[in-house]
Order: C-alpha cells, then structure tokens, then sequence
C-alpha cells in the first residue's frame, strides 16, 4: 500500500491523500525489470483517485470511527494490506527553525493495527533517509529487511553503470 495524493498538478492548502496498491515485482529476479513492472503498476493506477477521493469525501467522520474501532477488533480482516512504503520530499534547500539549521529529516511513520512493516523514505538537502518500523510479533529481524534494500541499491546502481538515460 502506497500513500498518495489525488491533486495532481493544482496547488492548495492542507493535506489531500489516499493510497493505491503497488505491485513490489517479487517476482522478477533481474533488478531492471523489477523496477520497471514496480512503475508500471504503480503509473497503471494514476488519475484513478477521483473516485476514492469520492468515496472518501461521502464517509460520515461518525463512520470512519466506527471503521476504526472496528479494525481494532478485527485487525487483518479489514486491512487492504499488511506493508506501507511512503516518500516524502521535503526541501532541497536548507531549512532552519529558531535560527538553528536542520541537520536532518527523520523518516519515521506509525504501524497501524494489523500492519507488520512500514517504510518512509524521505529526501532533505540532496539527501535520502529510509526509516523501517516493524512489528516484532510479525518481522522478528528487521536487519534482514534493511540489507535486502542494500542488496538491491547495489544491483541497480550496478546494472545502471554506464547508462546515462533509458527510455521507459
């Protein structure tokens, strides 16, 4: 599960988002095709989130409570999924609070109920940080999870040596 925004290219205040299901290519062995079906499913899915936005917009806050209760009573039951990854862009140019420069950009997130891992990547100044938050009960290593991600920025920057661009 993917968070998104619905908005487009219009600008406007406050948060807008919804989420969509993105396909994570497990299957694919070679890393370029991995990446290319992970696009592919997630470009598939762009322009579809008028309708949720719709949907979203016509639940009563009486009912997304109860929805929320009732997750927690039901936990796997009511989740469309179990994983969350997230990207959040933040300035590409320092940024100070109080006088004082913000060194860094802590991507951290929260598990919902039922959810075993989330991962937040977030980019600040010309820098990428990933945070991966777990449920213990469900990932008893989280490490094995961090070095598969190493493994796999390995085997992308390595099959795009000497490629200054490719086509989609």
């Amino acid at each position: 599960m993917c968070p998104v925004s619905p908005r487009g290219d219009e600008k406007g205040l406050g948060n807008e988002i919804t989420s969509m299901a993105v396909s994570l290519a497990t299957d694919r062995d070679d890393p370029v095709e991995r990446l290319n079906a992970i696009h592919k499913s997630s470009a598939v899915q762009d322009g579809s989130f008028d309708l949720l936005t719709a949907i979203g917009e016509c639940i009563s806050p009486a009912m997304a409570s109860l929805m929320v209760k009732s997750s927690a009573m039901a936990p796997t039951a009511l989740l469309p999924a179990n994983f969350v990854v997230s990207n959040v862009r933040s300035a590409p140019v320092p940024l100070y609070l109080a006088g004082a420069r913000i060194e860094t950009m802590m991507p951290l997130s929260i598990l919902q109920t039922g959810q075993g891992l989330n991962v937040t990547v977030i980019s600040y100044c010309d820098k990428i940080d990933v945070g991966v938050i777990v449920d213990p009960e469900l990932i008893a290593d989280p490490q094995h999870i961090v070095d598969a991600f190493e493994n796999t920025l390995q085997e992308l920057e390595s099959a795009a040596q000497g490629v200054l661009h490719r086509a989609a």
